[in-house]
């Protein structure tokens, strides 16, 4: 059985504070967001400590990794949810807005 933060369960405002319209709940994210916070607590721990630079980097790219990931969940629940609402509610000049937000963001991600 889907949950009601699963994609597939999700409905306009559905899994949302408040049933806010079109705005999915992100909170499994917490968690990992919360370990990539003690990452970088510990990277300026090493940087306190004089750890060695190559350690350091291997730190930093590793919490670079694991924010990127969250970047490429949230991103997915954007497009089943927020961009597939848009189109299911036929609701042309929001399904523009969306698009046109999802582009402008994919292309200041590139630079």
């Amino acid at each position: 059985m889907n949950s009601p933060d699963t994609p597939s369960a999700q409905g306009p405002g559905a899994g949302t504070p408040q049933g806010v319209p079109g705005h999915p709940c992100h909170r499994e994210h917490l968690v990992r967001l919360s370990r990539v916070e003690g990452q970088i607590r510990g990277i300026a721990r090493m940087i306190d400590d004089g750890k060695y630079c190559i350690d350091i980097i291997g730190q930093l790219r590793a919490a670079r990794s694991a924010l990127a990931s969250v970047e490429a969940k949230v991103l997915a629940r954007h497009i089943k949810t927020c961009l597939h609402d848009a189109f299911e509610a036929g609701n042309e000049e929001l399904v523009d807005t969306k698009v046109d937000e999802l582009v402008e963001f994919i292309l200041r991600s590139g630079k």
